[in-house]
């Protein structure tokens, strides 16, 4: 959800309406506002470096490449545990892991935005 998407949800914006001051309750749904910003650009980061680690993968590349270090950074504290989780090889000999980090993220910011939004 862009910050765009998100300030239409709530309609907050940072104008005052005919000069009059902020009232405390929009002064918190700013609040809220700017961290339903913090949790998107941050699944968006983890979400790009998940995609380059997969791609990278199919290449040959792997975790001890100089410019995937920071990908594999990101996205190990959500990927290792799933791995884990999943048989070896997976449905025809591939990593689904990748995948299902994908999902719990997604769930994690949808339930994150609800809660903060409501």
């Amino acid at each position: 959800m862009s910050a765009a998407a998100v300030i239409a949800r709530t309609g907050v914006t940072a104008r005052r309406w005919r000069g009059a001051p902020v009232s405390a309750p929009r002064a918190r749904a700013g609040q809220r506002v700017a961290l339903a910003f913090i949790i998107v650009a941050s699944y968006n980061v983890v979400f790009a470096a998940l995609v380059v680690r997969v791609v990278a993968s199919w290449f040959g590349r792997f975790r001890y490449t100089w410019w995937l270090r920071p990908a594999y950074v990101l996205t190990d504290w959500v990927v290792e545990p799933i791995r884990r989780l999943l048989p070896a090889g997976g449905a025809g000999g591939l990593d689904w892991s990748p995948l299902a980090a994908w999902l719990v993220l997604w769930v994690l910011k949808r339930v994150l935005l609800t809660i903060i939004l409501g």
